[in-house]
């Protein structure tokens, strides 16, 4: 009788052991992540003391004595370029401003913009005329300035700037292509027939293009197969769209204008086909970033308040945090716009889009 009372009572131990693990299996069980970026995950603020310690190391200083346009970090690593607003002339100094030259003095008047490429040589620049905008390919080697054709925008550098990907559109037949080409505009191939006259493109990873129109009904974000073809919508709509891809063409700072609310900036982070999104706190947009070359954290300017100065924010996707590295105050009051860092990333430099100056902050 004993033995049979024993004998219940182990299996009902033994039930009850097989219910809960069965339970906590179920309840653990790895869904994987899916497709879905509308539910987002946020960042949340550094703890302890690492935003205000970082703030107080950080230094802020005015490198140029002209305003500026197009700045970069030279061929070898060691110096800054950057052409002079007004006149275009080109100068280099070194990281704290210092030891100022003349490269070229050739006026190159009404420049909007030089794009670089990632050997500090090239560069296409905008250049304003009574005809409407121009682009170049400027040489620093030979100080060449070689004219694109006029049916050619939105270029872009490939990851490793020795190719463009632009669209070439023929407004008289309202026809063109998303092609590819030597920097001067050589040996192109057409990638993808459009209709659209109106496209930004960026060019994130070796095989991978991805583009959007900034106006009319459809202004989806797209990525481009240039081997297969193959197109991916990976973002709806948004109004002034603007994106800006990290070093491993893996993760995506997006940001767009939402009604009644104002900019917004999200992340998304491309994992096995599947995507993971997160959402900022900071009022900022993707042009007032910069990603750092392990492609796992980056800076944003921005502001938590409309009433604060403009700050540096340090973001670590790995963490899911953020934190304050450089507070301005309103007697050096700065907007952080198309920020670079040095290549051993103790300097971020950017142009101010206050005074159009170029400066740096200490990391």
């Amino acid at each position: 009788m004993n033995q049979k009372k024993i004998l219940i009572i182990l299996i009902a131990i033994l039930f009850g052991l097989i219910t809960f693990l069965g339970g906590y299996l179920l309840a653990n069980k790895n869904t994987g992540q899916t497709a879905n970026i509308a539910g987002l995950s946020r960042f949340s603020s550094f703890s302890g003391k690492t935003g205000p310690e970082k703030s107080v190391v950080a230094k802020l200083n005015r490198l140029s004595s002209v305003k500026v346009i197009g700045p970069t970090v030279s061929e070898d690593g060691r110096n800054l370029i950057y052409f002079e607003k007004d006149t275009g002339k080109i100068f280099s100094s070194d990281f704290t401003g210092q030891n100022t030259q003349i490269i070229t003095g050739e006026i190159k008047e009404n420049i909007t913009e030089a794009v670089w490429s990632k050997n500090g040589r090239q560069a296409i620049v905008a250049k304003k005329t009574p005809r409407g905008q121009t682009l170049s390919l400027f040489d620093l080697k030979n100080k060449d300035l070689v004219s694109l054709n006029a049916k050619m925008s939105g270029i872009t550098w490939s990851p490793d700037g020795q190719k463009i990907a632009y669209l070439f559109f023929e407004p008289t037949t309202e026809e063109g292509n998303i092609s590819i080409a030597n920097p001067d505009g050589s040996s192109f191939k057409n990638i993808l027939p459009t209709r659209n006259g109106q496209l930004k493109i960026t060019w994130p990873s070796k095989d991978i293009i991805a583009f959007h129109s900034p106006s009319g009904a459809d202004k989806s974000l797209l990525l481009l197969n240039k081997e297969t073809g193959e197109l991916e919508k990976i973002l709806e709509s948004y109004d002034n769209l603007k994106t800006l891809w990290s070093p491993d063409g893996l993760s995506l700072i997006y940001s767009y204008n939402k009604e009644g609310i104002g900019p917004v900036t999200n992340i998304i982070r491309i994992k096995d086909g599947n995507y993971e999104s997160m959402e900022t706190d900071l009022r900022t947009n993707a042009g007032k970033c910069v990603w750092r070359l392990n492609s796992q954290k980056f800076y944003c300017g921005g502001t938590k308040a409309d009433s604060e100065e403009e700050g540096l924010y340090e973001f670590d996707l790995n963490k899911k945090e953020f934190g304050l590295v450089f507070q301005s105050n309103s007697a050096d009051s700065i907007s952080i716009e198309k920020p670079f860092l040095s290549p051993t990333e103790n300097f971020i430099f950017f142009t101010n889009g206050y005074d159009q100056y170029l400066y740096a902050i200490s990391l």
